[in-house]
């Protein structure tokens, strides 16, 4: 059986969502995303900060009468998609942001950029899972 990686998996369900762009600042947990989306039709876009990621994604969203897709990275990277996601929220702009995180078998032991993220975002968004 061949191996899909998860990565490949997240890029295909936001184009089968039909979601054609994204954006974020390639690092970490989350960069293979960026590198799938090509793959199947989805155009990632590159920004310079994490903010400027949830920001674009929101407005891109807005106008194109769909969700908009920002793709950031572990501990600081989320944290600083939170003013986009607030932003978002308050205005009513559809907002999805796929945070990346340490690794599981590391939680709670202070690992490299160990964030919880899920309670940081449950008061400016509609839902805030870990997968």
């Amino acid at each position: 059986m061949a191996e899909v990686e998860g990565s490949s998996l997240v890029a295909q369900a936001i184009q089968r969502e039909g979601i054609d762009t994204l954006f974020g600042l390639p690092g970490g947990p989350i960069q293979d995303i960026m590198g799938f989306a090509p793959h199947f039709g989805v155009r990632p876009i590159g920004v310079r900060h994490e903010q400027a990621a949830t920001f674009s994604a929101a407005a891109y969203g807005f106008v194109k009468n769909q969700v908009g897709v920002a793709i950031l990275a572990a501990g600081p990277a989320v944290t600083n998609g939170m003013t986009g996601a607030h932003v978002a929220f308050d205005n009513c702009m559809p907002l999805l942001i796929i945070g990346g995180s340490g690794p599981q078998r590391g939680r709670y032991t202070g690992t490299f950029q160990e964030t919880e993220n899920v309670p940081m975002f449950k008061g400016i968004t509609k839902m805030s899972v870990q997968v």
